[in-house]
């Protein structure tokens, strides 16, 4: 009777280490888990369920698109608007600049044509703008109430005020400019290296700041324009 209660307890006690044994290993196995960053949802996959159901997850991330990523926006290349003193400058200067590249822009003037090309400056790309004026745009006059020769004495004319306007045989040619101006940070003023030249400059310089002030203005000094002097000398001083 003892014996038989004695190996009753020593097999259940058997059975008992087997069953805890069992459990413990397979809740070992299912602490086994695998990760899959999916997105940024990481699911977890009982190891004894991969070959049914984790390979079909793995199947569907490989096939999922990478992340992509847009690329860096290129910065806004800088307009740098060039004014010649007359059309035949601003052609040849475009064709030198561009070397032969140069395309046709918009120009609010008939007779005044613009060119557009894509040039490097100080280092720096840039699209450059080349147009020109026709000479003087601008005149002088005095007030209107003392226009007319009979309205006062001569001798008070010199003590009246003088006003600066745009010339009506020159007012596509002021609109042309000052079209392009808005949309340029940089003026290079390409104006001859005289009195009257540096005179037409200061209205080049007048009616653009009018529309933007934050121009940058550099003034181009040239003798001749052939490559050499128009590409590396001539840019390179600030109007102030």
């Amino acid at each position: 009777m003892l014996a038989r209660c004695h190996l009753s307890f020593r097999t259940t006690f058997l059975i008992s280490v087997v069953v805890l044994s069992l459990s413990l290993s397979r809740s070992h196995r299912l602490d086994r888990r695998v990760l899959i960053n999916n997105n940024k949802s990481l699911l977890r996959i009982d190891q004894s369920t991969r070959s049914s159901l984790g390979d079909r997850v793995i199947r569907f991330v490989a096939r999922s698109p990478p992340h992509t990523h847009a690329p860096p926006l290129s910065p806004v290349a800088m307009r740098v608007l060039n004014i010649a003193e007359k059309p035949s400058v601003a052609k040849e200067l475009a064709a030198i600049l561009a070397k032969g590249a140069a395309q046709r822009a918009t120009s609010k003037s008939k007779f005044n044509p613009a060119f557009q090309f894509e040039f490097s400056l100080r280092g720096q790309r840039v699209t450059m703008v080349v147009t020109s004026v026709s000479g003087h745009m601008m005149s002088l006059d005095v007030v209107p109430e003392y226009q007319t020769w009979r309205s006062c004495d001569p001798a008070r004319l010199f003590d009246v005020p003088v006003i600066k306007f745009v010339q009506k045989d020159h007012q596509d040619v002021d609109s042309n400019i000052r079209h392009h101006a808005k949309s340029c940070q940089m003026l290079v003023l390409w104006l001859d290296c005289d009195r009257e030249g540096e005179n037409i400059a200061f209205e080049v310089i007048q009616r653009c700041t009018e529309v933007n002030p934050r121009l940058q203005i550099l003034r181009a000094r040239f003798s001749a324009l052939i490559p050499r002097c128009a590409r590396m000398r001539a840019i390179g001083r600030e109007s102030g």
